[in-house]
């Protein structure tokens, strides 16, 4: 058994980094997946077996998730970015949006933020709940809410 210090230490190891620049195709990225491990790491306090292969598997996890986070955000990117297809689609999508910030704006604020963080920035549930350092039931309560205000307010408009 280790202590978490421990294995922090490996995060400094240049193997751990080369293997995150390995997955993640850039430099920057580790850096930033290793940061996040090791902010994870040090707020869950704890005795590591098998250190490496806790730090390995943490990095391959968070490289994941910061992939996944990249690929949502470029999607919305691109998606707001395009060209209309119509002034009729244009109009009906910003009528909808609009809609939707409005269902927002009167759950609380932390529902709303949550959703956002989810849909919009494509965090995990995890990671909203390391966020706001809140269990993740009481983020999965929250989007659920936030899901459900927006279904009903969409499709009674419709």
């Amino acid at each position: 058994m280790v202590s978490t210090t421990s294995a922090l230490e490996l995060l400094r190891n240049g193997s751990i980094k080369q293997y995150a620049a390995r997955l993640l195709k850039s430099d920057s990225d580790a850096d930033d997946v290793l940061q996040i491990v090791a902010e994870k790491m040090l707020s869950n306090v704890s005795t590591i077996r098998e250190p490496e292969n806790y730090v390995r598997r943490a990095v391959r996890n968070a490289a994941f998730d910061y992939q996944r986070a990249a690929k949502i955000r470029e999607n919305y990117e691109n998606r707001t970015s395009l060209p209309p297809e119509s002034v009729e689609h244009d109009a009906e999508a910003d009528l909808v949006l609009e809609e939707l910030e409005q269902v927002l704006s009167r759950l609380p604020t932390l529902t709303a933020q949550m959703f956002r963080m989810h849909y919009v920035d494509g965090l995990t549930q995890t990671q909203i709940a390391m966020h706001f350092s809140v269990h993740v039931s009481n983020v999965e309560k929250r989007i659920a809410k936030a899901k459900r205000a927006c279904l009903v307010e969409l499709t009674s408009i419709r």
